[in-house]
């Protein structure tokens, strides 16, 4: 029995401690936290590569100076953890017996905060609470700015939320010394400088540069997005279709996509130049193939031998059968009008483009504004920027096509932002300000940019003139123009069609024009127009595609503390 007692005491005094604890705190003019740490770190027998210090962070800058081992450079690394700035002290291919003297040297910024409404204070865990091992022979010395000479100071013992005070010993007005011989794990040491509030204010930044920045910022970018931007366009009428454009490329160059109703639209001119016969019936549309499309124009091949195939000249195919690629076709008309120089890119990747250079414009001031914020330290600098891409990422969400992306967009922000306010970081709203309203505002205006050359704006204009000739419906030319033009009427519909004129179909009757291309009664060819888009959106190998358009006095709490181990 004596042995094996004697045995846990040999167990317990070979155990990992700190033998001694040397703090070194001096407080400078501007509250700031000048602070060198030396750790005696004894590992006993157990073989380790080093230790860790935990610094939390809370609402502070750390700015880490340096570190040593035997007073002498040593390898470290750091990286931001459960809101504490961590640093890793030791090699992993050397193990470490016996005692090794670990120091660290610091600056914690912004650390003034109000006491009450006539006294702001300082508070400093100097040993925190995190430490799981017995720390022995702590020293603690605090040096005051000589404007603090007359500040309060109280220390607190014991763990994390202890009010147990601890004896000092004051050596100057401005000079205060703490010691005890021996702390257990998880006990602590703060102390308090209690102070006049106009000796040392509260860190406010200076919102000067934030006016300056956003205007400079919101400038730039609508300079930016003029370049891009749609001039106004006068419209003079225009009265024959361009001879040079189909209805799908007039389609795309009206709103820069060839939508669904594009493509209902140009099964209707496929008709009218004569090379299919439409079948209005009880149960449905019929396109009856009236000859071959070797003189088709690329686009309107490519929807030619979708609707009907292979099937032979004179066949009936009814209109569910149909299958139609839009994505092939809206692809290839993309690509026609960058081709052609009517756009300089499709509208996506101007979007993209414009964002990109946006966010390199943007990136010196939110550097600059981070910088501000979370000083020299990389890696949280780099923890709150993984954040704010999240927040951009979900703004991009937000600004997307359709209902279900408004709720994801504004989810994924949401998420983003409680990742801000569970790292502390929520009052740093300058940051967020800074970052993220240029981006909104850049957002805001990608989704009005142009992606027009001045050849594509020329044709556009041409359409606009068409459309506003077809808008007033002036009779008298029509029918001036019948008699110079028989197929006067089949050459316009698809054009009244494409611009919401659908009433233009009356005026077949009007004039007594005949309608070859057409089977069925008066009455359904008045809602043709309707009909041939409803057959397309409810066909069932169609969906796809229509859908793709579509502080007080305690121990541990004040700033610094946390703690640290062995690894």
């Amino acid at each position: 029995m004596r042995f094996i007692i004697f045995l846990f005491f040999v167990v317990f005094l070979q155990a990992e401690q700190i033998n001694k604890y040397d703090v070194n705190v001096h407080i400078l003019d501007n509250g700031d936290m000048d602070i060198v740490e030396k750790i005696l770190y004894d590992f006993s027998t157990d073989k380790r590569h080093g230790i860790f210090r935990n610094i939390p962070i809370n609402k502070n800058i750390i700015d880490l100076i340096s570190v040593s081992q035997d007073n002498k450079s040593v390898k470290y690394e750091t990286y931001i953890e459960h809101d504490n700035l961590v640093i890793k002290i030791g090699k992993k291919d050397i193990l470490l017996t016996a005692e090794h003297l670990y120091t660290i040297h610091y600056v914690i910024k912004r650390v003034v905060f109000k006491k009450n409404d006539n006294f702001n204070a300082i508070s400093l865990n100097a040993i925190g609470t995190g430490w799981k091992v017995d720390i022995n022979n702590i020293n603690i010395d605090v040096y005051l700015p000589p404007k603090l000479s007359t500040a309060k100071f109280v220390v607190y013992v014991g763990e994390k939320g202890s009010v147990k005070k601890l004896n000092y010993q004051q050596i100057t007005s401005t000079h205060y010394k703490i010691y005890i011989s021996h702390l257990a794990p998880h006990e602590g040491i703060t102390f308090d400088v209690i102070f006049d509030k106009n000796l040392i204010e509260i860190y406010k930044p200076n919102v000067i540069w934030i006016y300056i920045y956003l205007f400079i910022a919101m400038l730039g970018i609508y300079l930016y997005y003029l370049r891009y931007k749609m001039p106004y366009i006068s419209k003079s009428p225009q009265y024959y279709p361009p001879k040079d454009l189909t209805i799908l490329k007039s389609g795309l160059l009206i709103d820069e996509v060839a939508d669904l109703k594009d493509i209902s639209t140009a099964i209707l001119e496929l008709a009218t130049k004569g090379y299919l016969k439409i079948e209005y019936k009880s149960g449905g549309i019929f396109f009856k193939k009236l000859k071959n499309g070797e003189n088709l124009k690329d686009e309107e091949a490519i929807l030619f031998e979708q609707l009907l195939g292979d099937i032979e000249i004179g066949d009936i195919r009814y209109s569910k059968n149909v299958s139609i690629d839009g994505n092939k076709i809206n692809n290839w008309l993309y690509d026609w009008g960058v081709k052609e120089g009517y756009f300089f890119e499709t509208l996506s990747a101007l979007q993209f483009s414009f964002l990109f250079k946006i966010i390199l414009f943007l990136s010196p001031f939110i550097g600059y504004a981070f910088y501000q914020n979370f000083g020299s330290n990389v890696n949280m600098i780099i923890d709150r920027a993984i954040m704010l891409v999240f927040i951009m990422i979900g703004i991009v969400i937000f600004f997307s096509e359709g209902f279900i992306s408004k709720i994801v967009g504004t989810v994924f922000v949401s998420l983003a932002l409680y990742m801000f306010y569970l790292g502390s970081v929520i009052e740093y709203e300058y940051t967020i300000l800074l970052s993220i309203i240029p981006f909104i505002f850049a957002m805001y205006l990608s989704n009005k940019l142009s992606v027009y050359t001045a050849k594509g704006i020329k044709k556009l204009k041409y359409l606009l003139g068409l459309k506003e000739f077809i808008l007033r419906v002036e009779k008298d030319k029509i029918e001036r123009f019948l008699k110079e033009d028989p197929n006067y009427l089949d050459k316009m519909l698809p054009y009244a069609v494409l611009f919401g004129v659908e009433h233009w179909i009356d005026l077949y009757t009007e004039f007594d024009v005949d309608k070859s291309w057409y089977v069925g009664d008066s009455v359904m060819f008045a809602v043709l127009a309707e009909a041939l888009y409803d057959s397309l959106t409810k066909s069932e190998t169609n969906e796809a595609f229509s859908d793709s358009f579509s502080s007080g006095g305690s121990s541990g709490g004040g700033s610094g503390g946390g703690g640290g181990g062995s690894w």
